[in-house]
């Protein structure tokens, strides 16, 4: 019989802790929490290492957009994709993930507001995201912007 490897996303370590235990109960032969994570963004990087078969997920996780780190919602695109941005294009991007508003983006790369919402477009249309969240995913795993680390309390 087949391992159902498990990950536990929460932003409270009491819960992830106490879903871990509750789930490796001896009741539930061939279950294994193969992770456990706090927030979205741990959620899409131990989904891409550790390749869980199910997520149990508190939808309120900060930086989790519904399903959007799951494997198969198709939100981090390939490595490839990247090669069809222009430079502008990833300076945007950068920007977008580190938090900046449109206004600030056309501010720092010295453009108007409106191409700086129409770079963003372009992009969300090439790599075909529907969400901030879904680019600031992008951005991660193709290292336009690094992964921030939480504090070790808060990590498991």
């Amino acid at each position: 019989m087949k391992t159902l490897r498990i990950l536990v996303a929460n932003d409270y370590k009491v819960v992830r802790d106490g879903l871990r235990e509750l789930l490796q109960n001896p009741n539930f032969d061939g279950w294994e929490v193969c992770g456990r994570a706090w927030d979205g963004s741990e959620v899409a990087e131990k989904v891409a290492r550790l390749n869980p078969d199910v997520i149990v997920a508190d939808l309120g996780v900060p930086l989790l957009e519904g399903n959007s780190a799951t494997p198969n919602a198709g939100v981090v695109p390939e490595r490839t994709t990247r090669d069809r941005l222009t430079r502008r294009e990833r300076e945007v991007v950068q920007l977008v993930s580190e938090g900046k508003t449109t206004k600030e983006v056309a501010c720092v790369l010295g453009i108007s507001v409106k191409t700086a919402e129409t770079h963003r477009s372009n992009v969300m249309r090439k790599l075909d995201l529907h969400s901030v969240t879904q680019l600031v995913m992008y951005a991660v795993y193709n290292k336009i912007v690094p992964v921030w680390q939480p504090a070790a309390s808060m990590s498991t």
